[in-house]
C-alpha cells in the first residue's frame, strides 16, 4: 500500500502508515530542510518500500498461483525491498562522511611546523608548568581558558597537541572551549554543520523505523538477507547489514559460502 503521511501538529509528528504492514512517527521536519539531501532520500525510500508492499500484497492474494508461482514473484520484490534499505544506509554514511570532515576541518588543531622545535618546546613546556599547579590553581586557569578563550590560546593548544594520557581530561577541556571558539569565528559554517547533522539524525531515526518494518514484511532471515546485500555489485551495499539488525558474524560466514560456492563453479 502507498505510505501515507500523516502530521499531527498537536504532537509535532510525522506518521508514515503503509497499511496493514505498519506505521511508525518521526517528529515533523521544518518545511526547509526538506529538499535536504538524507531527507529526500527517506522520503523516496520510504514511497518506494510504499509501493513495492502493495505489490506484494497483489502477489500474495493472487489465487491463481501456486506457492512455488508465489514465492518466485515475490522474491524479486523482497529483494527491492532490502536494496532499498541498503541504498538509504549507504547514502546516509557518505553525508554523514562530508558532516565529518567539514567539522573536522572547522576544528582542525593548527599544526606545528616540523622544523619549529621552538613551539614544539613551548608547548611541552606550557603542559609541564600547569602540571605543577595545584588542583586549586589548575581549576582557576581552566576557569580563565573558558572565559577568555583568545588570551589562553597557546595553553589550549598545547592541551589539544599533548600526546600524554594523564592530561586528557584537561585536553577534553580544551577541546570544547576550542570548538566553541572556533564555531564563533565561523558561524555560517557551524550552524550549516549543526543543521545538517540535525537532516542526518532525522533521517537516521525514520530509516530504523523503516528498516524494521521492512525486515518484517519480507519475512527474510538473516543468511537471506546477507546473500542479496553480499551478490550486489555496489560494495558499499555489503556494509549496510547494520540497518537491518544482521549480525557482523552472519556476514561473515555468508562471505565464505559464497566463496566456496564459486570456487565449485
Amino acid at each position: 500500500m502507498p505510505v501515507t503521511i500523516t502530521k499531527n501538529p498537536q504532537s509535532g509528528t510525522t506518521q508514515y502508515s503503509f497499511g496493514t504492514v505498519g506505521s511508525f512517527e518521526v517528529p515533523s521536519i521544518d518545511p526547509i530542510e526538506k529538499t535536504a539531501l538524507p531527507v529526500t532520500m527517506f522520503g523516496s525510500a520510504a514511497d518506494h518500500f510504499g509501493k513495492l508492499t502493495e505489490q506484494m500484497a497483489e502477489v500474495t492474494s493472487d489465487s491463481n498461483l501456486s506457492e512455488l508461482g508465489r514465492q518466485r514473484k515475490l522474491e524479486p520484490l523482497q529483494k527491492q525491498v532490502v536494496l532499498s534499505v541498503a541504498n538509504l544506509e549507504s547514502t546516509l554514511e557518505l553525508e554523514e562522511r562530508h558532516w565529518n570532515q567539514r567539522e573536522a576541518e572547522l576544528n582542525a588543531t593548527p599544526k606545528i611546523d616540523p622544523g619549529n622545535v621552538v613551539a614544539a618546546i613551548e608547548a611541552r613546556e606550557a603542559r609541564d608548568w600547569f602540571r605543577g599547579l595545584s588542583a586549586q590553581e589548575q581549576a582557576k586557569v581552566l576557569q580563565q581558558m573558558n572565559d577568555e578563550p583568545q588570551g589562553n590560546e597557546t595553553l589550549i593548544l598545547a592541551f589539544l597537541r599533548s600526546p600524554v594520557p594523564t592530561l586528557d581530561i584537561h585536553a577534553k577541556f580544551a577541546r570544547e572551549v576550542w570548538q566553541r571558539t572556533r564555531a564563533e569565528a565561523n558561524p555560517s559554517e557551524a550552524h550549516a554543520i549543526g543543521v545538517g547533522r540535525a537532516n542526518l539524525e532525522w533521517a537516521r531515526r525514520g530509516a530504523m523505523h523503516l528498516a524494521g518494518i521492512a525486515k518484517r514484511t519480507i519475512g527474510w532471515g538473516n543468511e537471506q538477507i546477507a546473500r542479496t546485500l553480499l551478490t550486489t555489485e555496489n560494495p558499499a551495499f555489503h556494509t549496510a547489514h547494520r540497518a537491518l539488525n544482521v549480525p557482523g558474524g552472519v556476514m561473515e560466514n555468508m562471505k565464505r559460502v559464497i566463496a566456496q560456492e564459486a570456487g565449485k563453479r
